[in-house]
């Protein structure tokens, strides 16, 4: 089931043709990867699918972070404007989500986070010829949003595993420009 649902959430997520895979993000970032190992948890079902779901969408809003970041590098707006779009439909995909109780707070701070990414691109856009790769506020405050994201994952599933609790550090803090 846990599998089905997220095929089903990244089928929804259109990639463009140059899309990067989840490995590379990480690579080029460079962060570790831990996998979230709901087969391990020692969770309740509930919570295990919204977790695996929840990671599911930060990875794939990590490559749209790792792209978009490239593309501003190489100031080029085509691709960028493409990777800006991908954003609303990941917006779109974890509005979808249907949390826990214990996981909703987590999952609306990586939907606002995420936002907040789409909102510094549509910002770097707006400045166009002269895209830079300077921080705006919304960097920070999404940064904000991930860290407290991950502090709540954290009080919420103590019991949970070593390898997953190391998994919501991993995924959040590499969907983190900071």
């Amino acid at each position: 089931m846990i599998k089905f649902t997220c095929i089903a959430l990244l089928l929804a997520l259109p990639l463009a043709a140059t899309a990067l895979t989840v490995e590379q993000a990480y690579a080029a970032i460079p962060h570790q990867r831990t996998v979230y190992d709901a087969s391990g948890s020692r969770l309740a079902k509930g919570h295990i699918e919204a977790l695996d779901q929840l990671f599911t969408l930060s990875d794939r809003g990590t490559v749209l972070r790792v792209e978009a970041l490239d593309a501003l590098k190489r100031r080029d707006t085509a691709r960028l404007r493409a990777t800006v779009r991908d954003y609303a439909s990941l917006f779109d995909a974890l509005r979808q989500l249907r949390p826990t109780p214990q996981t909703r707070a987590a999952t609306d701070l990586v939907l606002q986070a995420v936002q907040q990414h789409q909102s510094f691109f549509d910002t770097k856009l707006a400045a166009a010829p002269r895209l830079d790769s300077a921080f705006t506020v919304d960097v920070t405050q999404s940064s904000q949003k991930l860290r407290q994201a991950y502090s709540l994952l954290m009080a919420a599933f103590p019991e949970e595993t070593a390898r997953n609790r190391q998994a919501f550090f991993d995924y959040l803090c590499a969907l983190d420009f900071l």
